[in-house]
Parts: structure tokens; sequence; C-alpha cells
């Protein structure tokens, strides 16, 4: 049970990163997160410590701890990572076939009808596409490459809130370079599902990099300005 109140409390948190509940460079008070999650002060403070360890968390001694702020050389670092990561997760993936899981987003993102998706729809199809990334690592059955993982996966998550909001007109390409990928996976092609996975990771990485260059005072809670004509 405290393991998995552990858990919770550090998915929680994180969502209030992306969320804005949290702003960086603030004091994070440990009884107010409890307060606002309902767990115990115990766990918060084990996930504190947890997310500090994950890079996602500052604790200063004497002065408390405080969320990072994640710039350019943060997104740099997360995909210098991901790439080696990734790209060898398909290719085992594909030798050793796709879990159950990652069939389903298969399928579910080829039955979209893109022409004309709801705000719902558009919702659902980012979250199977973070969803994605996961089951590619679990069907890469590798425990060492899953550990190495889970260690930037907060990271890689909190750093794609960064400029979500601003991705607009790639959602198209996004769902076809994740079924090139898993068509791979599902085909038992690995330098095909490895190849896929790079280019995927690299429009990925230019595109936050311009975003972000282009709008170097976006935080995780400063909402990004208005598009020009919009």
């Amino acid at each position: 049970m405290t393991r998995l109140n552990r858990e919770e409390a550090k998915r929680r948190i994180v969502q209030m990163m992306i969320d804005g509940g949290l702003d960086p460079d603030t004091e994070i008070s440990e009884r107010s997160l409890s307060e606002r999650t309902g767990l115990g002060r115990t766990p918060i403070r084990e996930a504190l410590h947890d997310l500090a360890r994950d890079g996602l968390i500052v604790i200063e001694p004497k002065r408390g701890s405080f969320v990072r702020r994640l710039g350019l050389d943060d997104v740099r670092e997360i995909f210098e990572v991901r790439y080696p990561l990734e790209a060898l997760a398909a290719s085992l993936a594909a030798m050793r076939g796709p879990t159950p899981r990652l069939r389903e987003i298969h399928h579910a993102l080829s039955a979209l009808d893109r022409d004309d998706l709801s705000p719902d729809e558009t919702a659902v199809a980012k979250a199977l596409g973070h969803e994605l990334h996961n089951e590619i690592v679990k069907s890469a059955r590798n425990g060492l490459l899953a550990r190495q993982y889970s260690q930037v996966r907060l990271m890689i998550e909190v750093s794609l809130s960064l400029t979500e909001r601003r991705e607009t007109g790639r959602l198209n390409a996004t769902i076809d370079e994740h079924l090139e990928i898993s068509g791979a996976v599902l085909a038992g092609d690995p330098a095909t599902a490895q190849a896929a996975m790079q280019r995927h990771l690299r429009a990925g990485h230019e595109i936050r990099l311009r975003i972000l260059t282009d709008f170097p005072a976006m935080t995780l809670t400063t909402p990004p300005p208005e598009d020009p004509g919009h």
C-alpha cells in the first residue's frame, strides 16, 4: 500500500506540474500537497525525493523543494537519451512482438477519422500516442532498458507539456509516424521500426526546439501567446 501511495503521489504531483497547479521556482509545501491530493505526508515526501532524482524537483537544504524550470538544455538532454533508448526499444519490440495493448493502440489510431477530429478525439489521439511509446518499451521485453526509460519518462511527459499547445497542425503527421512505428513492430520488421522511431523523435525534437527558441519565456505555468491572426 505504501508503494502504491508513493506512486500515486508522484502521478498527481506531475499532473499538477503539467496542468499549471505548481509554479516553477515556488516552494512546495508537503502539507499543502497532502491536503490537495488527500494522501499522507510520508508518500508526498517520498514522491518529492523520487521526482528530485528524476530531475523535476530541486531540493535545497534549509530552503525547501521547488519545481524545476525546463528549458532548451533540458529538452536537448531528454532527446539525447530518448534517441538510443527508444530506437533500440522499437527494434527489439519488432523482434519480440507487440504487447496486446500496443496492437490495440495501433488499431485505434488506424480507425480515427482524421478529416473531422473533435476536441475529445484529438485528446484521445494524443493520449494514445503517449501510451504507444510506453508500450513500445514494454514490448522490447528488456528489464534494464525499461528501468532506464522509467528514469526519464516523467521528464519526457512534463517537457511535452511545454510545447504541446503550440504544436498545431502536426497531429496528423504524428499519428502517421506512430502508425509507421507500430505497424513495423506488428510486421516484425526491426530495421523499419528503428528507423521510423528515429525519424519520429527527430521531428519532435526539431519542432520543440523551434518553439522554445521562438518563445523562450514559456514555462509550465505560463500560457503561450496567441498565434498571430487567430
